[in-house]
């Protein structure tokens, strides 16, 4: 049965002998309640630790902590990857660092590509922000957030299956412990040190 702040006090009064007035309001009263008070923060406090001294019960920064002794580490979020087709006038160029956008998701070319005699030239981007969000559909980078002179259109490659090379969010606490007993289980979901996350 959990601790409260009055089962406490009832048990500390029962502790002080009989020839002093322990109702409530007297002076002893209000001490021993004063004390149950700080022994109920602390009995919080303990039963805190317990749940994040255990990876079946902890979470956050805590579970992170207690599978780090098997060696064991939260998969971080990674950054959508792709390839953009720039169309324009000859000759014109797209910097490194230029940004292009689906919506409001942008994206970061990664080297400067010059347009060819064709009108159109390819250059590989970067989400700028990690997880998910950066999977774009074909067709869906679409627009320079900046006009770049001699630059009339981009879109998005379609090259593979994914437009984009996926990404993934971090780890949920969840997802990091299938089965709070097994080391095992904590290999199918979390990243060896060393090894090649997926």
């Amino acid at each position: 049965m959990a601790e409260t702040i009055t089962s406490i006090t009832e048990r500390l009064l029962a502790e002080v002998p009989e020839q002093y007035d322990t109702t409530e309001g007297t002076y002893t009263y209000d001490i021993e309640k004063s004390v149950a008070v700080e022994f109920d923060n602390a009995y919080d406090q303990l039963e805190t630790v317990r749940k994040q001294s255990h990876v079946s019960t902890a979470s956050g920064t805590y579970l992170e902590k207690c599978v780090a002794h098997f060696g064991l580490y939260r998969k971080s979020a990674t950054y959508a990857t792709g390839n953009i087709t720039v169309t324009g006038t000859s000759g014109a160029v797209l910097p490194v660092g230029s940004k292009v956008a689906a919506g409001n998701v942008m994206f970061t070319v990664n080297d400067t590509v010059t347009i060819g005699d064709d009108g159109t030239a390819s250059a590989p981007v970067i989400c700028d922000t990690a997880g998910t969000q950066g999977n774009v559909l074909a067709g869906y980078i679409n627009r320079f957030p900046v006009t770049i002179s001699g630059l009339l259109r981009v879109t998005t490659c379609v090259r593979r299956p994914s437009p984009t090379a996926a990404a993934r969010t971090g780890r949920s606490s969840n997802s990091e412990r299938t089965s709070p007993t097994s080391r095992c289980s904590f290999a199918r979901t979390m990243c060896h040190t060393g090894s090649t996350c997926t």
